[in-house]
């Protein structure tokens, strides 16, 4: 079973066929210092036809899912929304 899934998740990435998404985007930075540099909204803006606009968030990337993170972002989403 575990072999299929890594099989399929490999065929899924060799046929995806990225596009552009014709819009602005809220995108969010983990902002604390990392050795990687991929995980930047540089790194999207090639995706995004629009505007992107940036809110850091002073976490590492697998930080920003923790509740006092999603709290901040939720502010920006909130403020945004109205």
């Amino acid at each position: 079973m575990r072999f299929w899934i890594l099989s399929d998740n490999a065929r899924l990435m060799r046929e995806h066929e990225t596009r552009v998404f014709d819009g602005d985007a809220l995108f969010f930075t983990a902002a604390a210092p990392r050795d990687e540099d991929w995980l930047t909204r540089k790194a999207w803006a090639p995706y995004i036809g629009g505007t992107l606009e940036n809110h850091d968030i002073d976490c590492l990337h697998q930080d920003l899912t923790q509740p006092e993170r999603m709290d901040e972002i939720a502010e920006v989403l909130r403020a945004r929304l109205r």
